[in-house]
C-alpha cells in the first residue's frame, strides 16, 4: 500500500501545474484514501501526505473530512445539471432517470470510496444521504426535469425522489456491471412506482408541472 501511495504521489507531481488545481490533488488524495482504506480511520494528515502537500495548504481549503464529502456531492450535482439543457421534447420521467444517472455515472470513479464513506457512516448512507443535502440534490433534479419542486406538492415530490434515490444508490454500489444496468433498472423501476403517488391522482406520475403546483 506505502509503494502505490508513492507511486500515485510521484505521479501526481509530474503533472503539470496547470493540469490539476491543489484543490484537485487534494479531493483525489482523499477519494483513493477512502477507497483503500476505512474512512474512520483517514486523517487529514494522511491526506495532506498523500498529496504531497502541507496539512496546513489541505485544511484552507477542506478544514473537516465532512468537506470532502460536501466536494463529492456539489461535483456530482454539477454533472447532474450539466447535461439537462438538450433534452426538453423527452417525457419527464425520462429527463429525471437520465439526471440521477449521470449524478450516478459522476460518482463511479470514486464508487470504492463513497462505499467505504457510506459504510463508516453514524446511520446507511447518511454522509451521503444527510437531509438538506439530499434534499437539494432532489430539488435541483425535478426542476432540471421541468417538475415543480416549491409548494406542499412539490416538497412531497423531493421527499419521494429523495427516498428514492438512497434506494438506488444501495444497489449502485453493488453494481458491478459495465453498463450500470442494474442500476438502471432499479432506477427505472422504483421511479415509477413513487410517480403514482407524487400527483395524489391515478393517473400520477413525473410531469412537467408549473412551478408551486
Amino acid at each position: 500500500m506505502a509503494r502505490k501511495a508513492r507511486q500515485r504521489r510521484s505521479a501526481r507531481a509530474a503533472q503539470p501545474a496547470a493540469a490539476r488545481s491543489e484543490r484537485d490533488r487534494i479531493f483525489e488524495a482523499a477519494m483513493e484514501l477512502a477507497a483503500e482504506r476505512r474512512w474512520r480511520d483517514v486523517r487529514l494528515v494522511n491526506i495532506a501526505e498523500e498529496a504531497g502537500l502541507s496539512l496546513a495548504t489541505v485544511a484552507a481549503s477542506f478544514p473537516t473530512k465532512d468537506a470532502f464529502v460536501v466536494e463529492l456531492t456539489r461535483r456530482a450535482d454539477a454533472a447532474m445539471l450539466a447535461g439537462s439543457d438538450g433534452a426538453a421534447d423527452e417525457p419527464a420521467h425520462d429527463r429525471l432517470h437520465d439526471a440521477l444517472m449521470r449524478r450516478l455515472d459522476a460518482l463511479k470513479p470514486h464508487r470504492a470510496a463513497v462505499a467505504s464513506i457510506a459504510r463508516d457512516s453514524a446511520a446507511p448512507l447518511d454522509a451521503l444521504c444527510a437531509g438538506a443535502r439530499l434534499r437539494r440534490a432532489m430539488s435541483l433534479a425535478l426542476e432540471s426535469a421541468g417538475i415543480g419542486a416549491d409548494g406542499p406538492f412539490g416538497r412531497m415530490r423531493v421527499t419521494a425522489l429523495s427516498a428514492v434515490y438512497a434506494g438506488t444508490l444501495l444497489t449502485w454500489l453493488r453494481d458491478d456491471s459495465a453498463d450500470s444496468a442494474r442500476t438502471m433498472a432499479a432506477l427505472d423501476r422504483a421511479l415509477r412506482f413513487a410517480g403514482g403517488f407524487t400527483r395524489f391522482r391515478p393517473t400520477g406520475g413525473w410531469r412537467a408541472t408549473p412551478r408551486g403546483a
